[in-house]
């Protein structure tokens, strides 16, 4: 059973009327190019944080509109750059909430050698995380609730249609060999059971689901926006018809889990239809920028930068 987060919320910027929420994904900090984006990402938002800046949408912010990043990760493959990044980003945004991704839990070989985890990977992700001032569960920040759902990708997503029970694609993949699970689990082995890792995950999401869930279900407090972030696609239909036409068979058994679509669904159950509670959810991984709704949910994947 996975250790989950505390239930309880962060609450921040009460009284804020207005928060403009940026979500990114996939910034890849460890390849060279990418450091050189981040720095010109932050030199322009400084430069914009000033009274009547506007956001990345080109839209004018209110002097006293409150600035949050959502990062759904994929960040950097080592913990140290996953820290120098977010304190980059939290020094130029008034809140920043992150989840980790793929990379950020595969391990180098000596790591591997030394009998480190995968799931220890996760929780040094999240702990270099919290010391840069980001954070990393469930959150109100103003008037916008955030809600960051960790994973792993499933050979079932979409409902399993995808996977034969022959399990040799594994080999093709780099989170297979640079990752390392408890020795207890089916699939610790490369050609063992795969869905192992995403059930850990989707159990580490109870404590956030619970405090969200708890967060909606007040009556004290209004909720003008429910974010939750994910690195792994929560459903495949979300992707562009060309990608999913094209995307082979192996592919999709390492992109998504349909265990976050799950959970997605089940807060946005406890929305409010009365007041128009807007729903969206963040996700990266797939290299692919796309932005649908589907089943009043609004997905966006793979942002670099979007301002609300």
């Amino acid at each position: 059973m996975a250790s989950e987060p505390d239930s309880s919320v962060i609450e921040i910027a009460t009284g804020i009327r207005r928060v403009v929420v940026y979500a990114m994904s996939d910034l890849h900090v460890d390849e060279s190019p990418n450091s050189v984006v981040l720095d010109r990402l932050v030199d322009e938002l400084e430069g914009d944080s000033g009274s009547g800046s506007s956001s990345a949408s080109g839209e004018p912010e209110a002097e006293s509109a409150f600035r949050l990043a959502v990062v759904a990760g994929d960040v950097a493959r080592r913990h140290e750059d996953v820290g120098a990044a977010l304190l980059a980003l939290v020094a130029v945004f008034d809140a920043v909430v992150y989840v980790p991704g793929n990379n950020e839990l595969r391990l180098s070989s000596s790591a591997r050698g030394s009998g480190m985890l995968s799931t220890e990977a996760f929780e040094q992700a999240r702990a270099a995380a919290a010391r840069a001032g980001a954070i990393v569960d469930t959150a109100i920040v103003g008037d916008v609730l955030v809600v960051p759902l960790a994973g792993w990708h499933s050979a079932h997503f979409d409902g399993g249609k995808h996977f034969t029970g022959d399990v040799a694609y594994q080999r093709r993949f780099l989170d297979f060999r640079a990752t390392r699970w408890p020795s207890s689990w089916p699939s610790a082995s490369l050609d063992g059971a795969p869905d192992a890792a995403a059930e850990y995950f989707a159990q580490f999401n109870a404590g956030n689901m619970a405090a969200a869930k708890a967060v909606l279900q007040r009556r004290d407090k209004r909720i003008s926006a429910l974010i939750t972030a994910s690195h792994f696609l929560p459903r495949l239909d979300v992707l562009p018809w060309r990608a999913r036409t094209f995307m082979s068979s192996d592919v999709v058994k390492v992109i998504g889990d349909d265990r976050i679509e799950d959970q997605i669904r089940e807060l946005h159950t406890e929305l409010d239809g009365e007041h128009g509670t807007a729903h969206v959810h963040v996700s990266g991984h797939v290299h692919i920028n796309h932005n649908k709704v589907c089943e009043g949910v609004r997905y966006l994947l793979d942002v670099a930068l979007v301002g609300r």
